[in-house]
């Protein structure tokens, strides 16, 4: 097989970028999986076979049982507690096609537990937009993967757009821009 300039640039480009995103994971503390002191992998939480839907509970309670179902594309934020949160991404595995999500999920690191804070247990679920700049406790992002994330100096979780699932098969993209306050509970 022929190796071209283009193809070598982009394993190149794929090459850095993976070292990229390990270095941001490392150095924000992100452990869902993580090396030991003996460089060894631990297993922390979650099924072991492929496709597994999500544990609820309660909505805002942590309990061990509670895990988000497989995904990807799904955002995360290190708080400045040093608590993971996960947001949205894209599964295959009630229907055979894309499913959507817009749940909201806290782990904690000390407990090993996580907890369904915000958002809808279905997929494919729509926005609640209430009004522009307003927190409120019915304020949702729509369902969606491949969002961007980031937090501020107050530890607030910034999300912006993403892709979402639109008519018929269609994907969509869109640009939306929320602030969730953890200490509320509420979306901006």
């Amino acid at each position: 097989m022929k190796v071209t300039r283009k193809r070598r640039a982009r394993a190149s480009i794929a090459a850095i970028l993976c070292k990229v995103l390990l270095a941001w994971a490392f150095a924000s503390g992100i452990q869902a999986a993580r090396a030991d002191g003996d460089s060894q992998w631990t297993w922390m939480k979650g099924a072991s076979a492929a496709n597994q839907t999500g544990v609820y509970g309660t909505l805002g309670m942590s309990a061990a049982a509670n895990t988000p179902g497989a995904r990807g594309g799904a955002v995360s934020w290190t708080d400045p507690s040093g608590a993971l949160w996960l947001f949205g991404g894209l599964s295959y595995y009630g229907t055979g096609f894309a499913e959507y999500f817009n749940d909201l999920w806290k782990y904690d690191r000390a407990t090993g537990n996580w907890a369904w804070m915000k958002g809808s247990s279905t997929f494919n679920q729509f926005g609640t937009y209430g009004t522009l700049g307003t927190p409120d406790p019915a304020n949702t992002p729509g369902a969606r993967t491949g969002a961007v994330s980031w937090t501020d100096p107050s530890g607030a979780l910034w999300l912006f757009g993403g892709n979402i699932a639109g008519s018929g098969m269609s994907v969509d993209d869109i640009n939306d821009l929320w602030k969730y306050d953890r200490a509320t509970g509420n979306w901006t």
